[in-house]
């Protein structure tokens, strides 16, 4: 289970109230519509399919967007973002017309905001979101009401510099649960959640050098939860394998490029096994690691894309049944797609311009035409850029 998926927040939903279930299964409702709007094109053999988007459209954020969640904050089944502003210190609401966006509360959270995902931490059937304040080392939890409006910031404090969070179920017990990279302190402390939008925290585990960003998979085919760490700080990955009760065992490393600073994680080769893909920052490329499905991994190769590659996505964009790359490089302010092989390797990239300074993807299908969508965050330019696939039906960018 690589996270908590809207499946498991729709059973939890069920069982809080009337209204608690006519809220929960709409939205659950609209995101799987989207997802199935279009019939899939086989296509399981010879080279892969290119990939192809249409130019940006560029929506104002915040001060600073540095990483995107996404959701049906207003349950009118179209895709809306929640973005962090690093130098705002607050998230931004995006509400989706499902061709663009457009702006809606600026929320405060704490000092220097990196990462912003979604969950239904209290189980009422709306999207809450759980931010990391990397300047004031703790994380703020912010509870959907529903019309894209969220409850002011609960505070929990974590540990030395959060830099990332990633949600899942860590002790089997159906209430989401979060991992947080503590970039100073070499830890991923757990954190565990009661169903009810609060957490006590778990434990910190020992990570490499600067962990920054992290994944959730079961790595070794057990049934728990597995975590897998970037360490900018000594160029290697860390495993941790679940015990399924909230702890971890002791992290085993695996070599990467320069700086990892971002990851992913799909199966890569259709072998059923979780594969990642880990963006080096410093030596411009990324490192395909392929799973063994026993909890250990092996480097594959080095994919060379643009200069800066701050964050990787993996999807199926051209629906040809294998996972594609997508890249964003920040130097060169464009975002670099590559089509997969479903062997575990990649074809030529395609680039595509953005705004300046992109630091994180997104994947949805925004105009919900079952075709899924980059969109990007780019932090020196204060916008996000959507790009519409162009590889199925022909598209038209307008105006939220």
């Amino acid at each position: 289970m690589t996270h908590v998926g809207m499946t498991h927040r729709v059973r939890r939903g069920r069982r809080v109230s009337v209204a608690g279930v006519a809220v929960a299964v709409t939205c659950a409702a609209a995101i799987v519509a989207g997802v199935d709007a279009a019939p899939a094109t086989a296509h399981d053999g010879g080279p892969p399919r290119p990939v192809s988007f249409g130019e940006s459209l560029d929506v104002p954020a915040g001060d600073g967007p540095i990483a995107l969640g996404v959701g049906d904050f207003d349950c009118d089944r179209r895709t809306d973002l929640a973005v962090a502003n690093l130098f705002g210190n607050d998230v931004s609401v995006l509400l989706g017309s499902g061709a663009g966006f457009a702006a809606g509360a600026r929320i405060p959270v704490g000092l220097e905001p990196h990462s912003v995902p979604v969950a239904d931490v209290d189980e009422d059937g709306e999207k809450d979101l759980v931010v990391a304040n990397a300047g004031s080392d703790d994380l703020s939890v912010l509870l959907g009401r529903g019309a894209g409006a969220f409850a002011p910031a609960a505070n929990v404090v974590t540990g030395d510099r959060p830099a990332w969070i990633a949600v899942g179920d860590f002790d089997a017990d159906d209430h989401a649960d979060l991992a947080v990279a503590d970039f100073f302190a070499d830890t991923v402390s757990v954190l565990l959640g009661a169903g009810d939008g609060s957490f006590a925290a778990a434990g910190a585990f020992a990570t490499g050098t600067g962990p920054r960003s992290a994944v959730v998979g079961d790595f070794d085919d057990d049934g728990n939860e597995d975590l897998a760490i970037t360490n900018q700080g000594s160029d290697d990955v860390s495993v941790l394998l679940g015990t399924g009760t909230g702890s971890f065992g002791p992290a085993t490393s695996v070599r990467v490029g320069g700086a990892p600073s971002s990851i992913a994680v799909a199966d890569l080769d259709r072998d059923h096994a979780p594969d990642l893909a880990v963006g080096n920052l410093s030596s411009g490329d990324v490192s395909i690691l392929l799973g063994t499905g026993s909890g250990s991994f092996v480097r594959a190769a080095d994919v060379k894309v643009g200069n800066g590659p701050r964050a990787v996505a993996l999807a199926d964009f051209n629906r040809d049944h294998r996972k594609d790359l997508a890249v964003a490089n920040n130097d060169d302010g464009t975002v670099s797609v590559l089509p997969g092989t479903g062997a575990g390797g990649f074809g030529l990239a395609h680039t595509f311009a953005v705004g300046a300074g992109p630091r994180f993807i997104a994947v949805p299908d925004v105009n919900k035409d079952g075709w899924k969508d980059l969109v990007v965050a780019n932090r020196d330019s204060d916008d996000v850029s959507l790009l519409l696939n162009a590889a199925g039906p022909a598209h038209q960018l307008q105006s939220p």
